[in-house]
């Protein structure tokens, strides 16, 4: 009666159901919230260092987890751990760069010059500003961004919503910044102008990824070296595609951003694989990769509505009543699944530790709920599950007086005549 997905499933397979053990519980349940997915992924750091017996599960119900997860917690310790789901090349950083670059190249208007916003968004891009091309570039884009937003009459610029890298370094006034620049416009502008395939642009992106590699300490991050494999996997395919050499559209416009769009859509759809290692103490798993395992300590993040169980999707197109007509799993049907699994794995662990974020946007999930039900059923008392929250010790520590800088008459005259901006400020700073 508790699980009539499961009943439907023995009577379609003629098969018979047999009750193993008990539904309840066989270890200790705790839960935890915390402020946010950082603050769960200490706390999730904590209870690993107090775990040291047996095989532990983290399951991460969300992707976006894994990065805070790995680094609040995972390299800090001394355990081995293994990552065995997939992270959504979307949520990448690099992703976001090429993003951008291919929204420079398909939002090009009639004169073929680039929207502004792209072109800082790719200028100011965290992989930008960690070149080093000889010596640092951070220099230059700070001239660079002066040069946007001065709002002196002669600078035209800053009023423009569409620029060319050519126009951009004749109003640079340092031989410098246009060397430096220049590299930057050469690998992320010029080289897509003459480009009209699909290969020639997943070639051109595959060598700007190498400039990346070569010019920023890239390296050193964490999973780079898994997100850059599987962007040039996924660059290769796409050069090897039968119509990558024939252009799309016979206008050049729309030729252009049908590939650019093409690319994006199909990046979006890829996931970053982890080589898996399946014997080491700590596994990174998703609800369904540990399906039908068992784990001495169990701890589930993101125990939020919407991540456990995930939302519903309802596609508007088909209606809910010809699912079962045509042999498609319902949303009812899929969330029955999923919370088997749930209840299985947790039921199964010696130790349990639930986390959820505290917040009203996004209340604990209903299985949370259950759990608390189930126990206090079980002993017979309310709050026979406490909520662990997390605190933080923030120490605050005075800094020593401002040094007071004297102004000459001249320089307050400038600054009276000065226009100012957030960013004006910070280049003072």
């Amino acid at each position: 009666a508790q699980w009539p997905i499961l009943a439907e499933l023995t009577t379609f397979l003629g098969a018979q159901t047999k009750l193993i053990g008990h539904n309840g519980f066989s270890g200790n349940v705790s839960i935890h919230s915390g402020i946010d997915t950082h603050s769960e992924a200490l706390i999730a750091r904590g209870l690993l260092a107090r775990s040291r017996v047996g095989k532990s599960a983290i399951i991460l119900p969300e992707p976006e987890a894994l990065f805070p997860l790995m680094s609040f917690a995972l390299d800090s310790i001394d355990t081995q751990y293994n990552i065995s789901l997939g992270y959504p090349l979307w949520r990448t950083s690099l992703f976001d760069l090429m993003s951008h670059v291919l929204d420079a190249q398909s939002g090009k208007n009639l004169d073929g010059k680039i929207p502004a916003t792209e072109y800082l968004s790719i200028m100011f891009h965290p992989f930008v500003k960690n070149l080093s091309l000889g010596e640092e570039i951070r220099p230059h884009l700070s001239r660079l961004r002066t040069l946007f937003t001065d709002s002196d009459a002669e600078n035209d610029i800053s009023y423009k919503p569409f620029v060319s890298v050519s126009e951009i370094e004749d109003r640079l006034e340092s031989k410098a910044d246009i060397s430096a620049l220049r590299q930057v416009h050469d690998v992320f502008f010029r080289s897509f102008e003459s480009a009209n395939s699909l290969y020639e642009f997943a070639r051109l992106i595959g060598e700007l990824l190498d400039f990346i590699l070569g010019s920023t300490p890239v390296r050193s991050y964490i999973l780079s070296e898994e997100i850059f494999r599987r962007f040039f996997e996924v660059l290769e395919r796409l050069q090897s595609v039968r119509f990558a050499s024939t252009p799309l559209h016979r206008i050049s416009d729309e030729n252009r951003r049908t590939i650019c769009d093409l690319i994006r859509e199909h990046l979006k759809s890829v996931e970053v694989p982890f080589d898996t290692t399946p014997i080491e103490d700590i596994e990174v798993l998703g609800v369904l990769e540990s399906r039908n395992i068992r784990f001495d300590t169990v701890i589930v993040l993101d125990v939020n509505e919407g991540s456990i169980p995930r939302s519903k999707t309802i596609n508007p197109l088909i209606p809910l009543g010809i699912y079962g007509s045509l042999g498609i799993p319902s949303p009812e049907y899929n969330e029955e699944i999923y919370r088997y699994y749930f209840y299985r794995l947790i039921r199964s662990a010696g130790d349990v530790h639930l986390l959820y974020v505290d917040s009203e946007e996004r209340p604990r999930s209903r299985y949370v709920e259950q759990v608390i039900w189930e126990q206090e059923l079980a002993s017979g008392r309310i709050n026979a599950v406490p909520i662990n929250k997390a605190e933080r010790r923030i120490h605050v520590r005075l800094a020593p007086e401002t040094p007071r800088l004297t102004k000459s008459s001249r320089i307050l005259d400038v600054l009276q005549k000065k226009t100012y901006s957030p960013a004006a400020i910070d280049d003072y700073v």
